[in-house]
């Protein structure tokens, strides 16, 4: 690949130290092969790509596994709870208007603290008259799942201005899909396809100063790139290069987020 200078568009940023307008940097990063699931080890190749922060900002979520589970008569027990329920009364033709709400509260005891998220509902169908005989309840409640792992999409509109600047998106482009595919193996005998994983890539905006105010980035695979020669009309220069050229990159982070992560992006100290 060729060198960094050539990856940043436009060649004002080349002076990263001291850059007019805040700018985000790629860096290829290669899974170690001691990695594993509980640890991911990289290792750098030095390789940047340098984009301006595109107009309308970046962002990202933070995806929560909060979910709402039901729990069916069939599945959860909740018929057998039923049965007890109405054994303990004497049998199910009891009026629901004499059916009191203590009579309800003795089908917490019976199933233990499952039922307990249901014992208003079932208050309200058996003991306020409402004419419903012998109707068990779904039971519904929220579970958590664990936090989701977060995701990033970047939309590059790249018009060049220069030879140079045609020639650093070029080179930028290259990059992401040199980066973003696997290697091939050779001499596996002709019987299989075996791939080395595509490398992943880690993110910075500059200056550095923004870090602090910010979220930062945890390594990320580029699950999908997106590259359109022209714009609105297709047109190419003199040097038959494209006069624009728009990049979409979407990652995936492949670390899920912690307390103390949120800590250290905070602290800007990733």
């Amino acid at each position: 690949m060729a060198g960094n200078a050539q990856r940043t568009f436009p060649n004002i940023y080349n002076k990263a130290g001291n850059v007019p307008l805040p700018m985000i940097g790629f860096h290829a990063i290669k899974i170690a092969n001691d990695s594993n699931v509980a640890e991911l080890k990289t290792e750098n190749t030095g390789q940047w790509a340098w984009l301006p922060v595109p107009p309308e900002g970046i962002s990202t979520q933070y995806p929560q596994g909060w979910d709402e589970e039901n729990a069916s008569a069939t599945g959860s027990g909740i018929s057998q709870l039923y049965a007890k329920f109405f054994e303990s009364r004497g049998g199910s033709n009891l009026p629901p208007s004499q059916r009191s709400n203590a009579d309800i509260d003795s089908v917490s005891g019976v199933a233990g603290t499952l039922v307990d998220v249901g014992v208003e509902r079932a208050k309200a169908a058996f003991g306020a008259g409402a004419g419903i005989n012998q109707r068990v309840l779904e039971q519904a409640f929220i579970s958590y799942s664990g936090p989701g792992y977060r995701s990033h999409t970047f939309s590059f509109s790249l018009k060049p201005e220069s030879k140079k600047d045609a020639e650093s998106i070029k080179a930028i482009v290259q990059f992401f899909k040199f980066y973003s595919a696997p290697e091939l193996l050779k001499n596996t005998g002709g019987l299989v396809r075996l791939y080395n994983t595509p490398h992943l890539f880690t993110m910075r905006i500059l200056p550095t100063r923004l870090r602090k105010n910010m979220f930062l980035f945890k390594a990320s695979a580029l699950t999908d790139l997106t590259v359109k020669y022209g714009g609105e009309k297709f047109n190419v220069t003199v040097d038959d290069q494209p006069t624009s050229v728009d990049l979409s990159l979407t990652f995936k982070e492949m670390q899920i987020l912690d307390q103390a992560d949120v800590v250290a992006s905070n602290q800007g100290t990733f």
